[in-house]
């Protein structure tokens, strides 16, 4: 989980559909910027532009930001909903596992072909994708847990 302290400034969202993450062009904390970072819609509205706060940020599949939370000096914290982490669980071992394992082992085939390696490499890709995808889930968990214990 990756925490960052400082001024909260959050820009234009876009609402997500029911149960989806909504989406929010541009978040600044402190010196850091998150571009297109995602949160549980519910937790949208405790995003407070202007204030001091520390966000707890999950990076999906290690590149786009999630905001799981966020807490303000006075000591409130806001989190994403369980049911919506939850959700977002059980997306990453299935739905993104199957399109994370075959997007690997395409790019493991192609991969083989070009450095006539073989096609090995598709069922090495195939079995990163799907590793990647199931640890995605373990570390969003744990990420929860751990900005609920913080």
């Amino acid at each position: 989980m990756d925490k960052r302290c400082g001024q909260l400034t959050v820009g234009e969202a876009s609402p997500g559909r029911a149960g989806a993450a909504a989406t929010i062009r541009e978040i600044r904390i402190g010196d850091a910027i998150l571009n297109q970072a995602r949160c549980d819609p519910t937790l949208l509205r405790q995003l407070t532009s202007g204030q001091d706060a520390c966000v707890y940020v999950f990076w999906h599949f290690h590149i786009w930001p999630v905001v799981l939370g966020v807490t303000y000096p006075d000591g409130s914290k806001y989190l994403a909903s369980p049911s919506w982490v939850r959700t977002s669980v059980m997306q990453y071992a299935t739905m993104l596992a199957i399109i994370a394992a075959f997007a690997g082992g395409v790019a493991g085939e192609i991969v083989g072909a070009v450095t006539g390696i073989g096609t090995f490499l598709g069922g090495v890709g195939f079995a990163a994708g799907l590793v990647d995808s199931w640890w995605g889930a373990v570390r969003l968990k744990r990420d929860y847990a751990q900005a609920e214990n913080d």
